[in-house]
């Protein structure tokens, strides 16, 4: 007799199905080692918030059109997501979790995340934070402190194919890569990418464009 699904210890007919414009994730497990060798305790693993996406949903519903909003996220993908807003399940006696296509950052093939294999959602860039000046306009060297990367500038460095409209149509973005922006708030995205920190940032945060 075949094993039954269950979710939250429950057994349950069929698969866990999610609805709308949600996706179920498998969390990648919890690095035990750190980067420098030394073992990790319970403590002190990092909860990752990546993982192999199981299912998606139909998508979701635009409030106003009554149109349906097709989803960007595939099934057998791994995903980045962020840390709030997600809904933790026990399915077949594993974590699992939860996850609103709008809160996914980036999807990815592969074993890592890199520039080459990434996809970003509709509507969002993903920025490479530009390095503070270390020298002041009257000469002065600022301290390290000061010369930490600007949270407000970034030069894209991959973009989404548009934004979704709402009547489900991709309308194309005004953003570009290689295009430096000013914007208003962006979520912190570790990738192993030499020393540089990123942010993906929604359209409807970037205030300004220019080329350098």
């Amino acid at each position: 007799m075949p094993l039954r699904a269950t979710v939250d210890g429950r057994e349950i007919d069929g698969d866990l199905v999610p609805l709308a414009n949600h996706v179920l994730v498998r969390p990648r497990e919890a690095e035990t080692v750190s980067k420098g060798g030394i073992l990790l305790s319970n403590k002190g693993k990092e909860k990752p918030t990546e993982g192999v996406v199981l299912s998606v949903g139909p998508g979701g519903v635009d409030e106003e059109t009554g149109k349906k909003l097709p989803m960007w996220v595939e099934a057998g993908s791994k995903v980045l997501y962020g840390k709030y807003g997600c809904e933790k399940i026990q399915y077949n006696d594993e974590e699992h979790m939860l996850v609103k296509d709008s809160d996914v950052l980036l999807m990815y093939s592969g074993e890592e995340p890199t520039l080459e294999n990434i996809k970003i959602p509709y509507g969002k860039v993903l920025m490479e934070l530009k390095e503070k000046p270390t020298e002041s306009e009257g000469g002065l060297i600022l301290s390290l402190g000061s010369a930490k990367p600007d949270t407000k500038v970034g030069k894209v460095v991959a973009a989404a194919d548009g934004m979704l409209g709402s009547d489900g149509e991709v309308l194309p973005l005004e953003l570009a890569v290689g295009d430096t922006v000013r914007f208003l708030y962006g979520r912190e995205v570790k990738l192993e990418l030499g020393a540089s920190e990123y942010r993906v940032v929604d359209a409807g945060d970037c205030l300004a464009k220019w080329a350098e």
